[in-house]
């Protein structure tokens, strides 16, 4: 049985003007009734107390006459072409999954052993815990240092994620251009947020640092996993920052603001997109009325 609360709560018209048109039948029908009553005819013409005697009034009909007829037609083509409407179009782009695109920070302090074995080793095992709960969800990766490299496209295979993890090293990493110092951060934001750009639909950036900076401009607002000892900054431009715990909690905790970043998307996606047009669930019922302007005698017995 549907619901019909969740359908009756969001029903609005595309085009309401047509709704005019169903007055307008209504007030045709009386007309066409008034204009029919013979007593109406003479009226003025016989003496009231002679008048009742004179008419010869036909049998009333059960079945509605082809003015009623007429009428329920008008009437629900001006309630199809008003366009009823209580469901969005789903968007043809639109995935069961969100895309996330890992920025892993590669610089030298992730080889600090303060997180035991290391910071590096520690994000590791963290981003495959990260990747158990995300199933198979699409997921991308992108190396941090002094530059930005883009290492492994969108994929659902978590286990090609989890071998080019295991080899990343700082020592990998080409070192920084002369003159321009400290752009690693706003390449790899920037890398990160074309590729989800090319994949469309909702997606989220993961930052896996340990020394996060303090401003940064950058588009979207990534999520920061800040992997080391000391408590994380409060960053304006990341989205939360989570830092590393010796349990589960931290990875639970990044899975929920991902979540939480996926909902938010797809409710602006929501609101952006276009309301269905339902007059067309009408049609059926239209032809069924119009089928009935073919009965023998109806377009002569008004």
């Amino acid at each position: 049985m549907p619901d019909w609360s969740a359908i009756l709560i969001p029903l609005h018209f595309l085009r309401p003007a047509w709704l005019a048109g169903m007055p307008a039948a209504a007030l045709l029908l009386l007309w066409h009734a008034r204009r029919q009553r013979a007593a109406g005819a003479w009226r003025g013409r016989i003496a009231p107390h002679l008048l009742a005697h004179l008419i010869i009034r036909p049998p009333r009909r059960l079945a509605p006459g082809p003015a009623t007829w007429l009428f329920a037609l008008l009437a629900l083509s001006c309630l199809a072409l008003s366009g009823p409407s209580w469901e969005r179009t789903p968007s043809p782009f639109a995935d069961d999954s969100a895309a996330l695109v890992i920025v892993l920070d590669l610089s030298p302090s992730m080889l600090r052993d303060d997180l035991a074995p290391s910071r590096l080793l520690r994000a590791r095992l963290k981003l495959r815990d990260l990747l158990a709960l995300r199933s198979d969800q699409k997921t991308a990766l992108v190396a941090l240092g002094p530059t930005a490299h883009r290492v492994l496209p969108f994929t659902r295979d978590a286990g090609a994620i989890r071998t080019y993890l295991d080899v990343l090293a700082p020592r990998l990493m080409p070192p920084a251009p002369a003159g321009q110092p400290g752009q690693g951060f706003p390449a790899a934001l920037a890398l990160a947020e074309a590729m989800l750009a090319r994949e469309g639909g909702a997606g989220s950036v993961l930052l896996v640092t340990d020394n996060p900076p303090a401003e940064l401009a950058a588009r979207s607002a990534p999520v920061v996993w800040s992997i080391a000892r000391e408590a994380p900054p409060r960053l304006a431009w990341a989205d939360s920052t989570i830092r590393c715990t010796a349990d589960d909690t931290d990875v639970t905790a990044v899975n929920r603001a991902l979540a939480r970043q996926l909902a938010a998307a797809r409710l602006a996606d929501t609101a952006a997109s276009d309301w269905r047009d339902d007059g067309i669930l009408l049609l059926p019922a239209l032809l069924l009325l119009a089928l009935a302007g073919a009965r023998r005698g109806w377009s002569l017995r008004w």
